[in-house]
């Protein structure tokens, strides 16, 4: 740029004052931090790339507001099968089975007593209590999953399904449920009340923005998981991504989380109505070689997804 005047730069390349001056300062090297990455044979198109770099606007997360049902988790209203009529009969039977077995924990209660008391036997209890919640469709599990979402979730083992789209398919996403499973056997999270979802990437809205250093410019990243969950007047929204990758684009990733949701290592608390909200990210995988500054992030324990992170001063019943 040295070579080129401000008039040049005005007129070629649309520049004000203010972005010539800074354009002028990211090539002196000033301001900006110098890391290994590509080489450039072409000045003009390195120029073109910073001008983008310059012009991107950063994301700052304002604050919370409620979940839009008609754009931010849809994908379960677009599940597409490819299967012959009869086959289709039975998955439409087997899936409207499985979302209508769901039982109220009122009525669970109310039908251990009618079982305790001798009311009724164990073949009617068993019946009234919902009946199989894990039915199989080839290689499909439907399974009520009750805190979820939306039910039934429809789970392909071992990603063999090519036959349906927008359901749950990746081997670590369908481990990670089984985690979760077996962990609610023997726990329960210390909330008032608590749900969570599958995200897809393709259809879903819901994305935490980062700032991708290798293409100069905003990406989404889609965890695969989020949490919701209430105590009082406290929210908390975690994501969880099982992939859990230990590479840079999970770094980079990690990074925008932060740069919206972290002040320090701790989370910001954006007032919502009456309520304060925490957003917290797990990525779930067991984690062997992360630099010490993202090692917090990876965990293969379930019960860290339903941790309280505000500090020991601020713990304790609120509202």
């Amino acid at each position: 740029l040295d070579g080129t005047s401000d008039a040049v730069l005005a007129v070629r390349d649309g520049l004000s004052g203010p972005k010539i001056q800074e354009l002028r300062e990211v090539a002196a090297g000033r301001n900006v931090q110098i890391v290994d990455g590509k080489d450039y044979a072409s000045l003009p198109f390195l120029q073109r790339r910073l001008r983008a770099h310059l012009a991107a606007t950063d994301t700052v997360a304002r604050g919370i507001r409620e979940l839009d049902e008609r754009k931010d988790i849809v994908h379960f209203h677009q599940i597409r099968a490819q299967l012959d009529p009869g086959d289709m009969r039975d998955l439409r039977e087997t899936i409207a089975a499985v979302s209508v077995s769901g039982v109220s924990e009122d009525e669970k209660r109310r039908l251990a007593g009618e079982f305790a008391a001798g009311k009724i036997g164990s073949a009617e209890f068993n019946r009234r209590m919902g009946g199989p919640s894990e039915p199989s469709f080839k290689t499909l599990k439907i399974k009520n999953l009750p805190k979820h979402y939306y039910v039934p979730v429809v789970m392909a083992e071992h990603g063999k399904a090519d036959f349906i789209k927008h359901v749950v398919k990746e081997a670590s996403e369908v481990r990670f449920l089984g985690r979760l499973e077996r962990w609610l056997e023997r726990n329960a999270p210390a909330w008032d009340a608590w749900m969570f979802s599958k995200i897809d990437e393709a259809l879903d809205a819901v994305h935490v923005p980062y700032y991708d250093t290798q293409r100069n410019e905003y990406g989404r990243f889609l965890p695969d998981f989020v949490f919701w969950m209430c105590r009082g007047d406290d929210y908390r929204i975690v994501f969880v991504d099982p992939k859990g990758t230990e590479h840079a684009s999970a770094y980079r990733k990690i990074d925008g989380y932060r740069h919206l949701f972290e002040d320090g290592d701790r989370p910001k608390a954006f007032p919502y109505r009456a309520s304060q909200v925490q957003v917290g990210l797990l990525m779930f995988n067991a984690a062997s070689s992360v630099p010490d500054a993202y090692r917090r992030f990876w965990t293969d324990d379930p019960g860290r997804i339903f941790e309280d992170d505000r500090p020991p001063s601020e713990e304790g019943t609120v509202g």
